[in-house]
C-alpha cells in the first residue's frame, strides 16, 4: 500500500518531542477512497460507516529502534458489494478528522459482510 506522511502527523510528532503531548490511544479507519495520498490530507476520502478500530501499539522493533509499529484488523459490516481501498491511522480512539498520522491507498478489495482485513503501519526513520 502506498501511503504518506501527513502534515498534521509531523505537527503532532514535533508536539510529542516539544511539548510533551501523548496520545495513549491508536486508531486505524478505512474507506473507499481512490485520490493519491498527499501530505496536506486531514482524513479519508470516503470514511467506512463502520467507523475505527483501536490499533496495537507494538512500539519499537527489536534490532530496529528507529521504526514504531501499530496493527489493526477491520470488519466489515455490511452486505457485498463494498470496496476497500483506503486506510489511515489517527492519534485518537474515533479517528477525527484532522488527526490523521498517515494515509494509504490500495488496490480495490472487495468486501462482503464479516470478512477482515489487517492493516499494518510503520513508521521509520532512516
Amino acid at each position: 500500500m502506498a501511503a504518506v506522511f501527513t502534515t498534521s502527523g509531523a505537527f503532532f510528532l514535533t508536539d510529542l518531542l516539544v511539548a510533551g503531548t501523548t496520545a495513549t490511544v491508536w486508531a486505524i479507519g478505512f474507506g473507499s477512497g481512490t485520490t493519491t495520498e498527499a501530505a496536506s490530507d486531514l482524513d479519508l476520502e470516503n470514511r467506512a460507516t463502520e467507523g475505527t478500530v483501536i490499533a496495537t501499539s507494538t512500539g519499537e522493533q527489536a534490532g530496529a529502534s528507529d521504526t514504531a509499529e501499530w496493527i489493526g484488523t477491520v470488519t466489515i459490516n455490511r452486505g457485498s458489494g463494498f470496496s476497500v481501498e483506503e486506510a489511515a491511522l489517527f492519534w485518537d480512539s474515533t479517528g477525527t478528522a484532522s488527526k490523521m498520522l498517515i494515509r494509504g491507498t490500495h488496490t480495490t478489495v472487495a468486501a462482503a459482510t464479516d470478512d477482515q482485513i489487517r492493516y499494518t503501519f510503520r513508521l521509520q526513520q532512516t
